[in-house]
């Protein structure tokens, strides 16, 4: 017993020195990270350590996130969204703040920008060589001569489509004695009756005789109301009317608005195929008054084109791009093959 009390203060002595001897060991276990435990001092002695991780210690629960502030990753992806949304702010940065390191940011922003457009490009190109029904080249050639070919047939189909109208109907010109460019109009129109044998009526809406005008022409009447029945602005306006006996048991009231201004003549004669070829299109009335060789013609430079119908008829998956060709090209192929008429809905 007397041995025993007199190593007491021999051990109390040494663990003093111990934590002298480790100072780092005693500040951590002072903040709670390191203890001490007495089983493990023979270990120690024999020069293993005598410190562990306090199991006690609970781990600090870290800040949540605020709500609708999602931690952004470090490093992120430089896709056209990304760029969209953040070149901005990096040119605006380096226009406030012209530095190197600010600079270089947009060049090189701009550098992988360029070079998508650039893969883009190239990779373009090469589809559309392997695909007719994607390729505008099939349908407005850009080759010169195939190009002129197409300005072929639809100068001819508005040749065409003038003769077919002057069948069925006429221009009526409205002009006015102090009108600065019914004359010019009138000349186009002297052309027009030469060329194509398209009826005129000249109305005066002042009842006076106008500058240029020829018997050869045609009548010379005074307005009795028509300018504004058809909603005309100004003159000289050109409006095509059916002829009285050509539309026999039918209603003869129909009348298309070609002009309202100077045309030349070519101008005048493509105005009138295309007023035809628009009604003919659109309105069940005007069915027949071109024929449909004439409307395919006029229709050259559609070819290809969707239909309105067509248009409002695909559906696409959007997680899934393969479908957008399976769901288009249908109906490319039949606009390819069938120009004309059948692109629009009645």
């Amino acid at each position: 017993m007397q041995l025993t009390t007199r190593f007491l203060p021999m051990r109390k002595y040494l663990l003093i020195a111990m934590f002298m001897v480790s100072g780092a060991a005693w500040a951590d276990w002072g903040s709670g990270g390191m203890y001490i435990d007495d089983s493990k001092l023979g270990e120690f002695l024999s020069g293993k350590s005598w410190s562990r991780p306090n199991p006690a210690e609970k781990a600090k629960p870290t800040a949540p996130a605020k709500a609708g502030e999602p931690e952004k990753p470090a490093k992120q992806k430089v896709t056209l969204a990304w760029l969209r949304e953040h070149f901005v702010e990096f040119d605006q940065r380096a226009q406030e703040n012209p530095t190197k390191e600010n600079l270089e940011a947009v060049m090189y922003l701009k550098r992988v920008l360029f070079d998508k457009g650039q893969n883009y490009a190239t990779r373009y190109r090469e589809v559309l060589a392997e695909n007719p029904m994607v390729d505008e080249n099939t349908r407005i050639p850009y080759a010169s001569s195939a190009q002129a070919a197409t300005i072929k047939v639809n100068g001819e189909a508005i040749q065409k489509a003038n003769i077919e109208m002057a069948e069925v109907g006429g221009l009526w010109i409205f002009v006015d004695a102090k009108c600065e460019f019914c004359k010019g109009m009138l000349g186009s129109a002297a052309l027009l009756k030469k060329y194509t044998g398209m009826p005129i009526l000249v109305v005066a809406i002042d009842g006076q005789r106008p500058p240029g005008y020829s018997e050869t022409l045609g009548p010379l009447v005074t307005d009795n109301g028509m300018f504004k029945t058809f909603g005309l602005k100004l003159t000289p306006s050109v409006v095509y009317v059916y002829k009285p006996d050509a539309r026999r048991g039918l209603d003869n009231t129909q009348f298309l608005v070609v002009a309202q201004g100077f045309y030349q003549l070519d101008q005048l004669q493509r105005s009138i195929a295309y007023a035809g070829y628009r009604s003919v299109r659109d309105r069940k009335e005007f069915a027949g008054m071109l024929s449909a060789d004439t409307v395919r013609g006029l229709d050259a430079w559609n070819k290809g084109v969707l239909s309105v119908k067509d248009l409002d008829d695909i559906q696409i998956d959007p997680n899934d791009p393969a479908s957008i060709k399976r769901a288009i090209e249908p109906y490319l192929e039949k606009s390819m093959r069938t120009p004309g008429n059948t692109r629009y809905a009645n």
